[in-house]
């Protein structure tokens, strides 16, 4: 009995120092699983915000440029010809033509004609 040694009880055992890499590991790869979390929140967040303001950017376009066309048939009548002819060839719902004064389409006429354009 002299050769064996006294282990004191709060001494850790040797599995826990074999277990305390891997414990380490653990604590690190759950602390990046949680900024990589937090990271994919974040552009999430940024990509939808700049969807939004690319559609709001769209539609400020599409805004202004139907300002000016209408503003331009209310000064030419060759302008307002055109347009309509393009309302009338485009536009398939009767609830679109009748905002522009366009007659009414039968119900099954949802076709899209080709539009000509004079030079």
């Amino acid at each position: 009995m002299k050769n064996e040694k006294h282990i004191p009880e709060s001494a850790p055992s040797p599995n826990a120092e074999a277990l305390a890499p891997i414990d380490s590991t653990e604590a690190r790869l759950a602390k990046l699983q949680g900024q990589r979390s937090k990271a994919l929140a974040k552009i999430r967040e940024i990509q939808g915000r700049n969807l939004s303001l690319q559609q709001k950017a769209e539609a400020r376009k599409r805004f202004l440029v139907g300002e000016a066309i209408l503003n331009d048939a209310a000064k030419s009548p060759e302008t307002r010809a055109l347009f309509m002819r393009l309302l009338e060839s485009t536009l398939r719902r009767n609830k679109d033509r009748a905002l522009f004064g366009l007659p009414m389409l039968d119900e099954g006429n949802t076709t899209n004609p080709s539009i000509t354009v004079p030079n």
